[in-house]
């Protein structure tokens, strides 16, 4: 049976024919459809929960530029417990002590911090809008402690930093059914725990976190002991010991001046003869080859208006460099010798004392630093950093001073010196077989800082500024 074919000899699709394809195409863009709108749905999801961690993370910024002392809860209102469990209120346990679950996946919660007197923040959620979304900032600020520190030395066994939690919410059925989670820790800046020097800075004696490397670069435990007897810390300064008004007297400075934009340089350690230097304190501060030692006190440098502004411009009498800080070359010599206080380049150390003591103070031999340091390259280098430890002998009549006495010298070596500023730590004992060494009133006690011969590279210090605020630790009895 064959199939005639219309006049013309061309042949169609049938009804049927055309249907089918009909309703596969309808199918095809049917299913096209779908998966645009699931696209959709997700990129609006995605959108919207960007929206709300972006809203958390300026809100968490702004809590941390606050003061430490208003980054605490108000008392009122007072917390309250939520039974609704997409709530972050639902996490908070009125107590007392009142509580927050910080943390979803664990039962683990942490007290919340409250303050009655500077706290600013409040338990109320804040409404808050972009113009398109809309919904609420949950805030909540915790007590948390370090497992890492000692209870009772290091840190005070509680309440060491504050967690801040900031949730964020978003209004409507179809907003995600969970809060975007933001969490910081901040830390006290003017904290000073038992044994610490300040500002919440490891004691480099006490800390069990401090360790040495050794010559071959491994991290060792260090092999000085951690050190008896009371700490006594002074932060290096960049004001000079004595100035005109006070050579004139005979007397120091005894407090650190603020630092001005820049001032001229003055050399800390002698490049003139002992002979020369010593007659009258007069001369040491006129002749410009003449030691006048920088200053070290108790205070830490404090953030205020003299403070500079120029990232890694600290140290001011050298300049404000590439590298900034004072840069230190390499001397001739090693750490082996009492390195004597006369130089014949200023730059090759730096020198510092102390106001007169008080009364006589006898030190156990125990000391460590804390310095801000990097190599002038930027490059970590192996450096070995010298510190020598003197008496300055207070002067005679205020007239005729007398040259420092060195007690001891002390070295510590890193074959990867950092290349940008970091705290360098580290414990020595300068005194070696002798149990205790006197420094009678009114005598002043020197630190004296180069680097050895054997370092690859130059050093750069950084001080007197109150991030980077280096320091001398020595134990007395």
């Amino acid at each position: 049976m064959t199939r005639s074919l219309p006049p013309g000899g061309e042949s169609g699709f049938t009804l049927v024919e055309l249907l089918v394809a009909i309703l596969l195409v309808v199918v095809g863009i049917t299913a096209l459809i779908g998966v645009f709108d699931a696209a959709r749905r997700l990129s609006v999801v995605a959108e919207r929960r960007t929206t709300m961690i972006h809203r958390a993370q300026l809100e968490l910024e702004r809590i941390e530029s606050l003061p430490f002392a208003q980054a605490a809860m108000q008392a009122s209102p007072v917390p309250t417990h939520s039974t609704d469990p997409t709530k972050p209120d639902y996490y908070v346990t009125t107590g007392p002590p009142a509580v927050f679950q910080y943390d979803r996946g664990s039962p683990t919660t942490e007290s919340l911090a409250i303050d009655a007197t500077s706290g600013t923040l409040s338990f109320a959620p804040t409404p808050w809008t972009d113009g398109r979304l809309a919904g609420s900032v949950y805030v909540f600020v915790t007590w948390t402690s370090d497992p890492n520190c000692v209870g009772g030395t290091i840190c005070p066994a509680s309440q060491d930093y504050r967690r801040v939690t900031v949730e964020v919410t978003l209004n409507g059925a179809t907003s995600p059914s969970r809060p975007a989670i933001v969490s910081s820790l901040i830390v006290d800046p003017n904290a000073t725990p038992s044994g610490a020097p300040a500002n919440s800075a490891q004691n480099p004696l006490q800390s069990p976190a401090i360790q040495c490397q050794n010559g071959a670069g491994q991290t060792v435990a260090c092999t000085n002991g951690l050190g008896a007897g009371t700490p006594n810390t002074w932060f290096l300064y960049d004001t000079p010991a004595m100035t005109f008004a006070g050579s004139l007297l005979g007397a120091y400075n005894t407090t650190r001046q603020p630092i001005a934009a820049g001032h001229s340089t003055h050399p800390t350690i002698a490049t003139l003869s002992a002979l020369l230097c010593t007659p009258l304190s007069l001369l040491a501060v006129l002749a410009s080859g003449c030691q006048n030692p920088d200053l070290m006190g108790a205070p830490p440098p404090p953030q205020d208006a003299s403070t500079p502004a120029t990232p890694y411009c600290y140290a001011t009498d050298i300049g404000c460099g590439a590298v900034g800080g004072r840069p230190i070359r390499r001397d001739a010599s090693s750490c082996a010798v009492a390195n004597p206080w006369t130089q014949s380049d200023n730059r090759k150390g730096a020198f510092w004392v102390t106001p007169p003591l008080a009364a006589a103070t006898t030190l156990t031999g125990d000391g460590g630093m804390t310095l801000y340091t990097q190599t002038s390259t930027g490059l970590a280098a192996s450096v070995t950093i010298c510190v020598g430890i003197y008496v300055v002998p207070a002067s005679l009549l205020g007239l005729i001073t007398l040259p420092p006495v060195a007690l001891g010298v002390v070295a510590y070596t890193a074959v990867a010196w950092p290349g940008v500023p970091t705290p360098v730590s580290f414990n020595f004992n300068f005194l070696g077989a002798v149990a205790s060494q006197l420094v009678a009133a009114n005598n002043r006690i020197g630190v004296r800082v180069w680097i050895a011969a054997s370092a690859t590279t130059d050093a750069t210090l950084i001080y007197d500024h109150p991030n980077f605020a280096s320091k001398l630790q020595l134990n007395s009895q």
